[in-house]
Formats: C-alpha cells, sequence, structure tokens
C-alpha cells in the first residue's frame, strides 16, 4: 500500500507573487527612501511607477508575454532591481548572468536558456558585440545609455501614461518558471537551476522570520545580485518589506563599510573573505548600530567571528548554508 506524501511545512504569503508585495506596501513605507545606489535613490511610491511603466511597455511595445524567457547582464542598481521586478510583473522568465563570465560563456548560457531578450548596462555593450551574434537573441535592451546599435534603451521604453501601465494582464501564477540561474559548475558544466516566484517567496519569508526583520532595517548589498545571495537573500526580502537597501555596482571593502555608516545599516550578509575585507576597512572602530550578520558561502572561523563581535558588540552572528537550488538559504542558525 502506498504511504501517504509527507506533509511540508511552508509560509503562507500574504501575498502570491512578488509583485504584489510593492502593490501592498503601506503608505508611510511608499514615501521612504528605499532605494540607493551609486547614481540614484528612490522612494517605493516611485520605484512601483518605474516597474509598472517599464512592464507596460516591455508588453505593448516589445511584445514580451508571461513565459518569454529573458535574460539580465547587469551590476547591482536601482534599475537591476527594476527590470527584475518588472518582469516579475509579466510573468516572464528570467536569467541572472555573472557580469565577469567571458562572452563564450555568456552565449553558450543564453543559448542553453533560450532566452530572447537580454536586459543589460551600457558598461556591457561591447562584451555583448561579441555575445550577441550566434546567441539567438531577438533583441537587447540597455538601462542606461545605449552605447550600441543593436540596443533599444529601456529609459526610452518607460513613457507610457499611468492608465497604460496598468492595461495588461499581470503575472497571478506563483508556481509557474520563472528564474534560472546558473550554477558554477565547479564540477563540470554549469546547470541551470529553475525557480517559481514561490521557492523565492519561501525564501524570503524565512529569512524574514527566522532573522526577525521589519521595514526599519537597513542592509548594504556588496555582493552581485546575479547570484543567489544578493537576489534572494538580500534584495528581496528587503523590497518586500519595504526596508532600505543601499546597493553597491562592484564589492570594494572600504566603499560598502563606509556606506554601512553613512546609512547606518544595520544588517550584513556576506561570505567569510569579505567579512575579513569588512573588518580590515572598520579596523578598530566600533559600530553599535550592527544588530545582525549572516555568513553563508563557505566555513567561517570562531576566531573571524569573535573578532567581528568584537567591534561590532550589538550583532547577532548567523551561519547559513544553501545553494543556487535551494533559492537562497537552506540552513540558518545562530
Amino acid at each position: 500500500m502506498k504511504k501517504d506524501a509527507p506533509d511540508f511545512r511552508a509560509y503562507p504569503p500574504e501575498n502570491a507573487v512578488l509583485y504584489d508585495y510593492l502593490t501592498d506596501l503601506p503608505e508611510h513605507l511608499l514615501e521612504k527612501t528605499g532605494l540607493i545606489d551609486d547614481n540614484t535613490s528612490v522612494t517605493y511610491r516611485s520605484f512601483r511607477t518605474r516597474v509598472d511603466r517599464l512592464a507596460a511597455a516591455l508588453y505593448h511595445t516589445c511584445g514580451l508575454r508571461r513565459g518569454t524567457m529573458t535574460a539580465m547582464l547587469m551590476s547591482n542598481s536601482v534599475e537591476f532591481c527594476a527590470v527584475f521586478f518588472a518582469l516579475a510583473k509579466l510573468g516572464c522568465m528570467v536569467s541572472c548572468l555573472n557580469t565577469k563570465k567571458s562572452a563564450a560563456q555568456l552565449r553558450w548560457e543564453l543559448t542553453d536558456a533560450r532566452a530572447e531578450y537580454l536586459f543589460s548596462d551600457a558598461e556591457w555593450a561591447r562584451k555583448l558585440e561579441e555575445v550577441a551574434p550566434g546567441s539567438g537573441l531577438r533583441g537587447v535592451c540597455f538601462a542606461g545609455e545605449a552605447g550600441a546599435a543593436l540596443s533599444v534603451p529601456v529609459t526610452d521604453l518607460g513613457t507610457l501614461t499611468a492608465q497604460e501601465a496598468q492595461d495588461f494582464p499581470a503575472m497571478d501564477d506563483p508556481e509557474a518558471p520563472f528564474l534560472l540561474m546558473y550554477t558554477s559548475g565547479t564540477t563540470g558544466t554549469p546547470k541551470g537551476a529553475l525557480m517559481s516566484q514561490k521557492n523565492l517567496l519561501q525564501n524570503a519569508l524565512a529569512y524574514i522570520d527566522l532573522l526577525h526583520l521589519v521595514p526599519e532595517e537597513c542592509t548594504v548589498i556588496g555582493v552581485p545580485m546575479f547570484h543567489i545571495t544578493g537576489l534572494a537573500c538580500l534584495m528581496l526580502p528587503f523590497v518586500m518589506l519595504g526596508a532600505r537597501v543601499v546597493l553597491v555596482a562592484r564589492f570594494k571593502a572600504d566603499v560598502v563599510y563606509a556606506r554601512t555608516r553613512a546609512f547606518h545599516a544595520n544588517h550584513v550578509h556576506a561570505v567569510p573573505a569579505v567579512f575579513s575585507m569588512l573588518l580590515d576597512a572598520q579596523g578598530s572602530e566600533t559600530d553599535p548600530e550592527i544588530t545582525m550578520a549572516v555568513c553563508g558561502g563557505g566555513p567561517i572561523s570562531d576566531a573571524l567571528i569573535r573578532r567581528f563581535c568584537a567591534v561590532n558588540p550589538n550583532a547577532a552572528f548567523y551561519r547559513a548554508y544553501g545553494m543556487t537550488e535551494t533559492a537562497g538559504a537552506a540552513v540558518l542558525g545562530l
């Protein structure tokens, strides 16, 4: 006799899909400056408007539809977040690509994913002139100045009226395939790990619950969001809460530490090597505002934890273990 399937515990999300968390933010959080990068800062209200108009423009102008396979080759920025949430609202599938990979590696992943459209920063235009031919892409959209003939700047697409920005079918299926993230390929050819919005929500809700995150939190994201940690364990739960997110395009320990102090950030999430570099940048200066630190991506020594907690005396230190395939952390604890 076949045994009954086991029961699996899951967080009951307040909302079914990622975009719904933007629509449900209360007024006082919509008015706060929520997303800050190297060049700009936006309130959650203006961020939501940007997402709405971009999603509508991609639907009406470029013909993107639910299930259209897309890719992103972008550094940490407000535009990265806007493109990601716009694609989530549309119900497109998206693959976040590692900007450090070679043109040949990127072309292989685009071909393997069967991506039709690619969103990128202008700084990668020259690399994409090598990547695009033979990749199967139908179009490349740049988030800033185009800088290449094959592109359509994303900023030129977000010009629809508020009514037009809502005039298309938004995503409502949390279990549909959404995010395709390629593994590092340390044991062979990189593998595409396919996740739904529900998978990402479960990870984000677990972080919010287990770390007791609230909208008053602030984090500096110096780790790249083309990795699952920066995307699913940092950006998503903080945006879902309406907390403050400071985005650094490229990790530099002194820059990340300086912004941590400048914006009174209380939350740090990094790999052991980054913690070591941040401590070198911090020196002997004490920061009582750090209340939470999470380390994953490899084993961290007790000595390094003690060193961190000595200069950040109010920090609770958590160890995390996860994989791309688990949409974030699989184990999280003190």
